[in-house]
This record gives structure tokens, sequence and C-alpha cells, in this order.
């Protein structure tokens, strides 16, 4: 292995994992060569930073904000393009990192993939939600945020995952493992029944209203050009999550007010 070659594996090193792990022994290993060979190369650390400086290297983000770039390059692919065949050279070139960075942080495509899908899944907030045994009205909200807000950010994936299609078979068996929030849901409109705190309705036609309220009619609308007025945001808040808050609210208010119990 000549220097060029050990420098652009120290430039993936130093990238993926920060320049605190840069050392002499780390380097030779990761490279596949031995710490002999290494210093008739780069007589110290001190020599090897010198030539990284003079091949254009600079000291950047800290391998959180690195993780940071790829996830976010592979959720705009995956997310809001709904794109499952782009390749982890096309989300480093977006991330502006290397290939070698993305395998060395999440071990391949799969795993990067699954990584995606499962922070952004609404999956985690639905299933707190409904674990808290919060009223039917406040569980029922903070799933509608997590359901509206996933949809509103990541069109692409919400569409392919109403579908049943090759691509949307394997997204789902990328996510983890456990029931959907669908399944959640039909769940605990069953236990809410029984509780009296819905009216005697098929569960699954209870889950078909909220579908529609909560992702076909603020997203789809969105899509086709409806839109509504945004509101003004609270002090503390995003005008997205503003937006997001007053859309759950109403479809909550009109879900109950078609299902909630008659006192």
């Amino acid at each position: 292995m000549d220097e060029s070659e050990i420098l652009a594996v120290a430039m993936d090193l130093a990238e993926a994992e920060g320049g605190r792990a840069l050392t002499m022994e780390r380097l030779a290993e990761t490279a596949g060569i031995s710490r002999a060979t290494l210093y008739r190369r780069f007589s110290s650390k001190r020599a090897l930073t010198t030539a990284l400086i003079e091949a254009g290297f600079h000291a950047g983000p800290s391998p959180a904000s690195t993780r940071a770039r790829i996830l976010e390059a592979a959720r705009q692919s995956i997310g809001v393009r709904g794109d499952l065949t782009v390749t982890i050279e096309d989300i480093a070139a977006a991330a502006e990192v290397s290939a070698m960075s993305v395998y060395r942080i999440f071990g391949d495509r799969e795993a990067l993939f699954r990584t995606v899908i499962q922070e952004i899944s609404p999956r985690r907030g639905a299933r707190r939600a409904i674990d808290s045994r919060r009223p039917v009205a406040e569980v029922l909200r903070a799933v509608a945020r997590a359901t509206i807000g996933f949809a509103l950010e990541n069109p692409g994936m919400m569409l392919v995952g109403m579908l049943d299609t090759p691509a949307s078979r394997a997204m789902r068996a990328l996510q983890d493992e456990g029931p959907s929030t669908r399944a959640m849901l039909v769940a605990y409109f069953e236990t809410a029944i029984e509780r009296g705190e819905l009216l005697d309705s098929p569960p699954r036609r209870l889950l078909a209203y909220w579908v529609a309220n909560t992702i076909a009619e603020p997203v789809l609308a969105r899509q086709l050009g409806v839109s509504t007025p945004e509101p003004e945001p609270e002090l503390g808040t995003s005008g997205r999550e503003a937006e997001i808050d007053a859309i759950a609210v109403r479809v909550v208010d009109n879900f109950l007010a078609a299902f909630g119990a008659r006192r």
C-alpha cells in the first residue's frame, strides 16, 4: 500500500470516527498493514498529520454530525422521495462523505436503511402515547402528532407504505419487530371501547376513519395543493410544530365527535 492509499484510509477513519481515533496503531489495523510498514511511510503521527493537511484534509465535523449527515441524506432519498433503490455511493455523495465512512458507521446498506426507517417511523411515538394510560383525547393527540409529523416530513415513504408492492414489503421487512402503528391502534380502540371511552364500533372501521383523517386529509390535500391557513406558532414552537399540533387537535376532535362515548 503506497502513501496515497494510506492517506485515503486515514481520511476516512478521521471522518468516520473523529481525529482522536486516528492513532498510528488504529490506522495500521484499519489499513491492513503492519505498524512497521506505516512508520516507514510516515515517521510519526505529526508527519502523517502534515501529509493529510497537504493533501487537503481538514478536521471536519464530529462522528456524531457525520452520522447525522448520512442519516439525513438517506432520509431524503428513502423518506422524502420513497426511493429504496438508492445506493450507498449516492447517499455518501449527498452527505459529502466517503462511501467507506458510511460502511464504517453503519456496516452495510441494509443496516443503514433499517436505522433510517426505525428512526423516522411513528411507531415509537405511538407506542409511548398508548402505553401512557392518559385520557383518550391526550393519547390520540400524541399518536396523531407522531403520525402527521412523519407523513408531512416523509411523504415518499408514507406513500410507499400505503401500497402493496415489492418496495413496500421490503421496507416493512426492515422495520423493527413488534406491532405496526395500525395494529397498536386497533388494539387501543378495542380497549377504549371496553372502557366506555369510545362507541361500540368495529375497531377496524375506527382505524379506517383515523387513517383518512390523519394521513389522507392533511397530507394528500397538501400534495394536491389544497391548503388550510397556517396557525400562528406558539412561544417556543416552530411554524411546522404549530401546524402539526393544530391538525392533530382538529383530527382528534373530529374523531371523538364521531366515535367518542356519549355521556
